[in-house]
């Protein structure tokens, strides 16, 4: 016998029944550990190899360090303090490196997260290792536009001159821009040496002389503290012969604003090369 039913009843069912349907799924997606990221800022414990935890297509296509590692670096760019202290009392290696070739330090010093800095070098981060292509935690502290960062690692027995893979100090790279002066005062502050030379294969140059591509002011900076302007590259130039090579038309005059900026560099220099003259 066929039985009919009112339309309004064979909808009502079917609302029904896609609504459990949907249920289903979103408790199903619950039990799996799938999510929108959103339970990462409420200090959801969220261990590496927990299991049912999504793992990403990004992170199975790099499995070029071990979850735990590649979890701390998630953790500092969620800025999840309690997922990073999870991981950091796990046991988690705070010098490992990811696929940038950052380390945890290093990774929190790009992200300026200047508190993740302080408790990843409390528990053992080594703000002296050197990684390949970036140098150490040290050379990008040098080039942030506030002294915070080089204070920290300074006070934490950072090296103020080491070399990169480049043979450059964090000193030549804070010189190179005058939006890294308060980092450059600090590492001056802190004795590093301005007369060293970088590695043959970047010609031998000071940060003086890394210096000339920034302001008047830096290259004054630098002079004031003491740096030798008598010193000669590996072409044998010092720092105001290697600007009046660079300059279009040696022997007239100047005729733009960058032109006659780096005159005032060359007659500054000048002045104190003849003083290193004079005390020899």
């Amino acid at each position: 016998m066929n039985v009919s039913y009112p339309s309004g009843v064979l909808l009502a069912f079917r609302f029904c029944c896609l609504l459990v349907l949907i249920l289903a799924g979103s408790s199903a997606c619950s039990r799996s550990g799938i999510n929108d990221g959103a339970d990462r800022g409420d200090g959801m414990d969220l261990q590496a190899g927990q299991a049912g935890q999504a793992v990403s297509p990004e992170k199975m296509a790099k499995p070029s360090i071990p979850q735990g590692e590649q979890s701390l670096f998630d953790a500092i760019q969620a800025r999840d303090a309690d997922w990073i202290n999870q991981l950091v009392k796990e046991g988690v290696d705070l010098n490992s490196t990811n696929q940038d070739g950052l380390t945890p330090l290093m990774f929190a010093i790009d992200r300026s997260e200047l508190g993740v800095c302080r408790f990843l070098i409390k528990h053992g981060a080594d703000v002296n290792l050197k990684v390949a292509g970036i140098g150490t935690p040290l050379h990008l502290a040098a080039r942030k536009s506030t002294s915070e960062y080089v204070d920290l690692l300074i006070e934490n027995g950072a090296k103020p001159d080491s070399l990169d893979s480049t043979g450059m100090t964090p000193a030549m790279w804070a010189a190179n821009d005058e939006f890294y002066f308060d980092s450059l005062k600090s590492l001056v502050k802190a004795g590093c040496d301005l007369d060293v030379r970088s590695s043959p294969g970047s010609r031998g140059l000071t940060a003086l002389m890394y210096s000339t591509d920034s302001s008047l002011k830096v290259v004054q900076f630098l002079l004031e503290s003491g740096a030798d302007a008598s010193i000669r590259n590996e072409d044998g130039l010092t720092a105001s012969e290697e600007i009046r090579r660079s300059m279009r038309g040696a022997g007239r005059e100047p005729v733009t604003e960058r032109e006659k900026l780096l005159l005032e560099k060359i007659r500054l220099l000048r002045q104190y090369e003849a003083k290193s003259d004079q005390d020899e």
